[in-house]
């Protein structure tokens, strides 16, 4: 059986002010069949014959806002379900031995995923950044490291802090010293779509072109780009290619944007990663295999060997 270190996922509803509530509930049924899913089981079956279709309906204006409002709703279904007894149940089916675990600020802490990790051993917590509250940073972040956080989450397009900002760049600098990884959201998308709380996202600082002077400004911390920038990759690959201080992981890119992030950042610097509960573990899993499916060598890399040495795992 191979080892597998997950180096992105969220427990709670992210989008809630209240979403830590969901972490501890129990009994609540994960979503078994809804759109994601469907997708989902399209790409695991036969993505070279429905997904394109999938793709073409988006572009079709009735058919595209459908699919936009299926996927919403699943995205609320999968939120509501991201609670810790759910999480354990599905790193059992799946195998994954560790899963980093990160908070998205203010709705949900580094104080609840530690508490979570003290439930569920196989959680390594991350910390983040209160941007209404940067006067005491350089303190609460070593408190957090001295408690087992082992990386730094930030979120420029539902924190709506752009990672060119001073703000950020502060918070970077404080989390410098302690040497543990900084992984930002890239990619350009959205949340809350046309709903009324379309106003407390910031979709353009997803954008990969505005983390290019950040992870260039500090060649000593170790960034991990999200999702390999979803759609962006190519723009990723351009602007920060030749990044010596910059990892990637693979969250919801199909084997040929993975094929391109081992070409251009070597088999060293590319992670698997789920984005669970957004992503599926079976489906990001069966990516990464089918990416690489003869070579055994590049998998243990990819599934757990990166990110352990990120993570500075024993």
């Amino acid at each position: 059986m191979r080892r597998v270190i997950d180096i992105h996922a969220h427990l709670g509803h992210i989008l809630r002010p209240d979403g830590a509530d969901v972490i501890t509930q129990t009994g609540v049924k994960r979503p078994r069949f809804e759109f994601l899913r469907v997708m989902d089981v399209v790409t695991l079956r036969a993505p070279w014959l429905l997904r394109p279709i999938f793709t073409l309906l988006h572009r079709i204006g009735p058919a595209g806002r459908w699919q936009e409002r299926q996927h919403w709703r699943s995205d609320e279904l999968r939120n509501s379900a991201a609670t810790l007894e759910n999480l354990s149940a599905t790193l059992d089916e799946n195998n994954v031995g560790q899963i980093a675990m990160l908070p998205i600020y203010p709705n949900v802490r580094f104080e609840h995923l530690a508490a979570a990790a003290e439930k569920e051993p196989r959680i390594i917590p991350f910390t983040g950044i209160d941007f209404d509250n940067l006067d005491d940073v350089e303190a609460k972040l070593a408190g957090d490291v001295q408690r087992g956080a082992r990386g730094l989450k930030l979120h420029p397009i539902l924190q709506r802090m752009s990672l060119e900002s001073e703000e950020t760049f502060r918070a970077v600098a404080a989390w410098e010293p302690h040497g543990f990884p900084v992984l930002f959201h890239a990619g350009y998308c959205n949340y809350f779509g046309c709903t009324v709380d379309r106003e407390v996202e910031e979709p353009e600082n997803g954008y990969i072109a505005s983390a290019v002077n950040l992870v260039n400004a500090f060649p000593g911390v170790r960034f991990v780009a999200a999702h390999g920038a979803l759609e962006e990759v190519d723009d990723l690959i351009e602007l920060l290619g030749d990044a010596p201080n910059l990892w990637v992981d693979v969250s919801f890119q199909e084997p040929e944007g993975i094929h391109k992030l081992v070409d251009t950042f070597g088999e060293d610097r590319v992670m698997y990663a789920s984005d669970w509960p957004y992503g599926s573990m079976d489906v990001s899993l069966h990516r990464l295999k089918a990416a690489y499916p003869d070579d055994e060598e590049m998998l243990e890399r990819l599934l757990w060997r990166n990110a352990a040495g990120l993570l500075q795992l024993d």
